[in-house]
């Protein structure tokens, strides 16, 4: 009787503790495929197996450090409950889709530039390219990020950010050749 209270026990806080995992460590929407580590073609099957050895792995009776498996395991219910019927997985795609288009509206508020008309920035040692934000503050992009290909930029005040055209040609002091 005492084991049966004790199992149960833990059970009383779940939905209180399923009721935060609503959202992702972000802040974005829990997304139930990365909770099982599948993609969001898969199966019903190989969503049904993934499921199934995520729960055995994770569950606290079995666990052998219970305390760090038990919000692991309630996560992998959780999206199992949003993905087992081809209703709930249908409502859980559509929430999906929903903040893919808000995040793709949010980062419509880029707009282009050509690296040509930044400014070289030579400080302490570093480079780098600098463009003006209508905040009043930069965006800045560094040498290094300029060399791995990234060329898409937040200012480092507001929301704004700016894609770089690197085929343009960069402004860099006079005499001096471009370090890209």
């Amino acid at each position: 009787n005492q084991a049966r209270e004790a199992r149960e026990r833990p059970r009383q806080h779940m939905p209180t503790q399923a009721a935060s995992l609503q959202t992702g460590s972000a802040g974005t929407s829990f997304d139930a495929y990365e909770e099982l580590n599948v993609r969001p073609d898969a199966t019903a099957e190989e969503i049904r197996r993934a499921y199934q050895r995520l729960a055995r792995e994770l569950h606290p009776d079995r666990a052998t450090c219970p305390a760090d498996t038990d919000v692991a395991f309630i996560r992998v219910q959780r999206a199992w409950e949003l993905l087992r019927t081809p209703d709930g997985r249908r409502r859980h795609d559509t929430e999906l889709r929903l903040e893919q288009m808000i995040d793709a509206q949010a980062t419509a508020l880029m707009y282009d530039i050509e690296l040509g008309e930044m400014e070289y920035v030579e400080e302490d040692g570093e480079i780098y390219y600098r463009y003006g934000c209508r905040c009043g503050d930069s965006f800045e992009l560094s040498l290094e990020q300029l060399q791995s290909g990234i060329n898409a930029i937040e200012c480092s005040s507001c929301s704004l950010a700016i894609q770089v055209d690197l085929t343009g040609t960069p402004s860099t002091p006079m005499g001096q050749r471009s370090h890209i």
